[in-house]
């Protein structure tokens, strides 16, 4: 089937096209690996961007109010960093100076 049908009946399925646009980037990838001919696909549009709900003074504002300066690092944190909240909140700081969070930082995923 060519990458233009998987497409199409991946979307039919019911998967989002981000997630079509991925794995149709990661089959592209395994065709070069391969020396295969590489087919020319179009990506999906995707209509999935992010957008802040705080302008920045407004970010800063609600940083005052908040008391407890480890809540205060937390919520720094996720708003500098873009991370959805489980994530940071299910890291163990312990492993802070572990190679683990080193390659989290490199570019790497996080060992949990």
């Amino acid at each position: 089937m060519p990458l233009s049908g998987y497409q199409l009946a991946h979307t039919k399925a019911g998967a989002k096209p981000s997630t079509v646009n991925r794995e149709t980037a990661y089959s592209k990838l395994g065709f070069k690996l391969l020396w295969l001919s590489v087919p020319q696909v179009s990506q999906l549009v995707e209509n999935n961007v992010r957008q802040g709900f705080l302008r920045i003074p407004d970010f800063h504002a609600l940083l005052a109010e908040i008391k407890d300066p480890d809540v205060r690092d937390l919520i720094e944190f996720l708003y500098n960093s873009g991370c959805r909240q489980w994530k940071p909140m299910a890291m163990q700081w312990s492993l802070a100076r572990s190679r683990q969070l080193d390659g989290a930082a490199a570019g790497g995923v996080l060992e949990e």
